[in-house]
């Protein structure tokens, strides 16, 4: 990862390059946050991902449990928003082990991670680019 200076999605200049080189082996790379006492009800993001359908998500809650879910996107070069509104287990293909491992959601969340998934077609290379990353709040923890 690397903070890419000059540009993100609203014109201003800033934004996170995650590239990947699966040239020996590899399945993803991931921008990692932890976060801490903050009671989430969604994330919202830009990204732009040239020759990427889809980017992997994790989400950890207050036990330490880890939900996953593939995120689908469109593939071109242009910036587009990202809004996941419920972070719990049980339906779209969602993911979840350690902590609890009962796949429901237990504030407050623990940390992100948006993962870019080795390059299809052949390509052992690619990035993404990230901007506005926020993570929405009841207020309480």
């Amino acid at each position: 990862c690397f903070f890419d200076d000059s540009f993100g999605s609203d014109g201003k200049k800033g934004c996170l390059r995650l590239d990947g080189n699966f040239s020996n082996g590899g399945v993803y790379v991931a921008a990692t946050k932890k976060l801490k006492d903050i009671n989430a009800t969604s994330l919202k993001f830009q990204i732009k991902a040239p020759g990427f359908e889809s980017i992997g998500l994790r989400i950890g809650d207050g036990t330490g449990q880890c939900f996953q879910r593939n995120i689908q996107i469109e593939n071109k070069d242009a910036w587009q928003s990202v809004e996941i509104p419920c972070f719990t287990a049980g339906s779209n293909n969602i993911s979840f082990w350690g902590g609890a491992e009962d796949g429901f959601w237990h504030p407050p969340i623990s940390g992100i991670s948006i993962c870019m998934h080795s390059v299809k077609n052949g390509e052992k290379k690619g990035f993404i680019w990230l901007d506005d990353i926020e993570v929405q709040t009841t207020g309480t923890k």
